[in-house]
């Protein structure tokens, strides 16, 4: 009996390993959740913020995108995001009508409205960035949903470990939150039980859970169910555990009704505005505490089958493996975080130098335009150019020729000479010199 109990304990290290080591974007948080208010009607989720959850809500301002970002309408959805993140959206907005309309026919509603306003970060900073500064998000988590308001809020990157969640399970979760609201007609709601259906219908698995409601089996260490309806646990593990009764009690409400008919006659009664207990009554024709009891019966027949069907060497082995299996996922995770870390600075360094290239244009600009003030043109500061250079020195004249003996006198030319040339009859041009006349050609 004692080999079997340390092999439990092996399979639960190993187990607490790998989800110690895995995202925890919709898993019950570790860090302190905000204190719970008296009543637990009216405490919302730990990703809904709890003014956002109040019977009197009022619209939420929403901040301006900040750079990079693009909005665009897909029906009825506005969608938010990184220009750079396009790619990585598609397949969210692809997806989007099918699981709007399965979370519709679980609920057996046909006339909710189907406007939402999603907003989407590459981390947990951005995330902040397009939430009402008002109601910023847990610290904590990946999604955030304002279910009044139809807003949702998501991020790529787990807060903490930077690893990126399951896109399609985490927008499953939070499009719960809104329909579940909009489904009982805005009537309060334990917050154990919204947790609950949006965990069972995004199809979350979850070792941690699984670990902690073995634990609260072995020593009968459950919270009752009016307990987490007064009030939700606000540390410690408590936490936990309440979240993951959550959502297994609600497994265990949908696997004994197939059709989803008892589920459907019990937001049926909610919307009518009757208590949990008394809905939980009129759907499964039992009161809260029986179900409560077959709950925990289930679930001791769950984890007693374990140890018989595997055997201590197989626990040992398994939780040889499980460590394994955390190792190897944890340095996948590294891997995709420094991948991640690169592209991010890769994008940031192409926007610096897209900056400088815009800011040299702009400078060239400057330089080749003409000053408007100038008053003097080129042909002005050409002309004030030449004038500025010095004038250059006359050329010396030839000295006069020196008289010589055989010099002849100098005759005077007669009139002939000196008059002007005369067109002759003939009308071809003719001059007289020293007596002799020379026709011009």
């Amino acid at each position: 009996m004692y080999a079997m109990r340390v092999a439990l304990c092996a399979l639960v290290i190993g187990m607490s390993a790998l989800t110690g080591l895995a995202p925890r974007a919709l898993a019950a948080p570790t860090v302190d959740a905000p204190p719970a208010t008296p009543t637990a009607v009216a405490a919302p989720p730990h990703d809904i913020p709890a003014r956002a959850w109040s019977p009197h809500a009022t619209p939420l301002s929403l901040p301006e995108p900040p750079r990079g970002f693009v909005t665009e309408r897909v029906g009825p959805v506005v969608w938010t995001y990184p220009e750079a993140a396009r790619s990585l959206v598609r397949p969210l907005e692809r997806a989007l009508p099918s699981i709007w309309q399965t979370l519709l026919d679980d609920f057996g509603a046909t006339d909710l409205d189907p406007h939402l306003t999603i907003r989407v970060g590459r981390d947990a900073d951005e995330m902040r960035a397009l939430a009402p500064s008002s109601l910023p998000p847990p610290p904590y988590a990946s999604g955030v949903a304002y279910p009044d308001q139809g807003v949702i809020l998501l991020t790529f990157s787990a807060p903490g470990t930077g690893a990126r969640p399951n896109m399609t399970a985490l927008l499953t979760h939070e499009l719960s939150h809104v329909a579940l609201r909009r489904a009982v007609g805005g009537e309060p709601i334990p917050r154990w039980f919204t947790e609950g259906v949006a965990v069972y219908q995004a199809n979350e698995h979850s070792f941690a859970r699984m670990k902690t409601l073995w634990e609260a089996s072995v020593g009968e260490a459950w919270i009752p169910l009016h307990e987490l309806s007064e009030r939700f646990p606000s540390r410690g593990g408590a936490v936990d555990l309440a979240y993951a009764q959550s959502a297994d009690f609600i497994r265990f409400l949908r696997e004994d009704d197939p059709s989803a008919s008892r589920f459907r006659a019990l937001l049926a009664a909610l919307r009518q505005g009757d208590p949990l207990p008394e809905a939980l009554s009129k759907a499964y024709d039992r009161s809260e505490q029986t179900l409560e009891r077959e709950w925990h019966s289930d679930l001791r027949e769950r984890f007693r089958a374990l140890p018989l069907l595997i055997g201590g060497s197989g626990i040992w082995l398994i939780g040889t493996v499980l460590l394994v299996v955390a190792y190897l996922r944890k340095r996948h995770q590294m891997r995709r975080v420094l991948a991640r870390w690169g592209e991010l600075e890769r994008q940031q360094d192409l926007a610096r130098a897209k900056d400088a290239i815009a800011l040299l244009r702009t400078w060239a600009d400057a330089a080749q335009r003409p000053d408007p003030n100038a008053t003097d043109g080129p042909e002005d500061r050409a002309a004030e150019a030449a004038a500025a250079e010095p004038e250059a020195p006359a050329a010396p004249s030839a000295p006069a020729r020196p008289d010589r003996a055989d010099a002849q006198p100098e005759r005077s030319a007669s009139p002939e000479a000196t008059a002007p040339y005369r067109r002759p009859d003939s009308g071809v041009p003719t001059v007289e010199h020293e007596g002799r006349r020379h026709t011009l050609h």
